[in-house]
């Protein structure tokens, strides 16, 4: 393991999507035997770790380039291990600082870093403030689309005079990609830096307004379709426990009924089946699926041209001219369909098939 006896010498925690903030409380998942060993290192010295976020989410073994150059000095306050190889790092934010010189070998990864400052200019007060309440106003109107939100959070932000003590609330509690994190954390003007804030609350404002639309919509139409079916439900039970003998059916179902009623030319069998599938209709909500699928089934059905038929002519030339347009190849499957017209052609003529049949078996 490392000597981290010099003071300059920090170990480093490379994270995946997440940012640390000077004064804010990060929770990491460690999984890399890297910064569990840099963790150890950390809690036998100083209690330090340098966390800097990686550039792209999905490199597993991140090299000094994968790093941004700004990260944020953290003291341990506690590193449990609650699975096999897996551990939970929780800290605090103590000061934000650069990356002098990156170190790396088979045990950890460590670096020399030097602290940056952030600058508030006492003319620019003024319009710190403003931005402030601006910051406040965006605020209220985010977590009105936002439900169930923590109320002492909401108490906290709006007591909060302090603009760096704001600044890191809100950067906690609101799901900003990593990328605009990180944009905020290396951003030394207190004015620039509650900018971006309030520029980054306003579309997520915006956006949590859309979703809550956008949601409500869903909802008012699931409690709407929910209602119909409860109502028809409860007009199927009333009229039973009534004793009325006649069948609920709406109208439409009535006219599919009517329909199946007037077919001639169907058997039985297949007459009750259409009418069991209109009695089925009749109980659906009208816009569930299944009841869509059912109306459209009887349409088709009651759309053929029961008891019409007419007269077949079969050209049996045209027929394979036109199969041998259409289908490539196939001459087996050609010559069985050109075969059935055939003989079709045969029993439809009028014929002295006893004269035939006795010349076919005299020549045989």
């Amino acid at each position: 393991m490392k000597d981290l006896s010099k003071d300059s010498l920090i170990p480093l925690i490379p994270t995946r999507g997440i940012v640390a903030f000077p004064k804010g409380v990060v929770i990491v998942d460690v999984l890399r035997q890297k910064s569990v060993l840099a963790i150890k290192a950390a809690i036998q010295g100083s209690k330090k770790v340098f966390i800097v976020a990686q550039k792209f989410v999905d490199v597993l073994e991140p090299a000094e380039e994968d790093l941004y150059d700004v990260g944020t000095v953290c003291e341990i306050k506690q590193f449990q291990k609650y699975s096999d190889g897996e551990y939970k790092l929780t800290a605090i934010g103590k000061y934000k600082a650069r990356i002098n010189e990156f170190h790396s070998d088979e045990t950890m990864f460590s670096a020399t870093v030097r602290r940056i400052s952030e600058r508030i200019n006492a003319k620019n007060m003024d319009e710190i403030n403003a931005v402030i309440r601006a910051i406040k106003k965006k605020f209220v109107q985010y977590r009105v689309s936002i439900k169930n939100f923590n109320r002492d959070i909401l108490m906290l932000i709006d007591n909060e005079e302090d603009a760096f003590s704001l600044f890191t609330i809100l950067v906690e509690i609101i799901p900003f990609k990593y990328e605009l994190k990180q944009k905020m954390l290396e951003e030394s003007n207190l004015l620039k830096k509650l900018n971006l804030i309030l520029e980054a609350l306003t579309k997520e404002a915006e956006i949590a307004s859309i979703e809550r639309k956008i949601i409500e919509k869903v909802e008012e139409n699931i409690d709407k379709n929910q209602r119909h079916y409860f109502l028809r439900e409860q007009a199927r039970v009333i009229k039973e426990e009534l004793g009325d003998s006649e069948e609920d059916f709406s109208q439409d179902a009535a006219e599919k009924k009517k329909k199946i009623s007037k077919i001639k030319d169907i058997s039985d069998e297949n007459r009750d089946r259409l009418l069991a599938e209109v009695k089925k209709f009749s109980k659906m909500p009208e816009s569930s699926h299944e009841a869509y699928v059912i109306s459209n089934y009887l349409d088709t059905v009651l759309s053929l041209p029961w008891g019409k038929r007419t007269k077949e002519k079969i050209d049996l030339n045209l027929t394979s001219k036109k199969l041998d347009e259409c289908h490539y190849g196939l001459k087996k499957v050609k010559e069985r369909i050109l075969e059935n017209l055939a003989v079709r052609t045969f029993i439809d003529c009028e014929c002295d098939w006893e004269k035939i049949c006795q010349h076919i078996f005299g020549r045989s």
